[in-house]
């Protein structure tokens, strides 16, 4: 059945340029301190508001 394909490899003018990927750089801005500040500053408050009122509400 597979006789009449040919197996090997694609001749030299039937090959196609596949461009190669470039890796993505997903960080495009520069690193401040006020930034990385804010990422553990905030949640750190949240979470202490939140466990005031949890511990005013569930008070017995």
């Amino acid at each position: 059945m597979m006789k009449k394909f040919k197996i090997g490899e694609i001749v030299e003018a039937e090959r196609v340029k596949i461009p190669e990927k470039s890796t993505q750089s997903w960080n495009t801005e520069p690193k401040s301190e006020e930034n990385s500040m804010k990422s553990w500053v905030l949640p750190l408050l949240i979470g202490v508001v939140a466990t005031i009122i949890y511990r005013y509400y569930f008070r017995q």
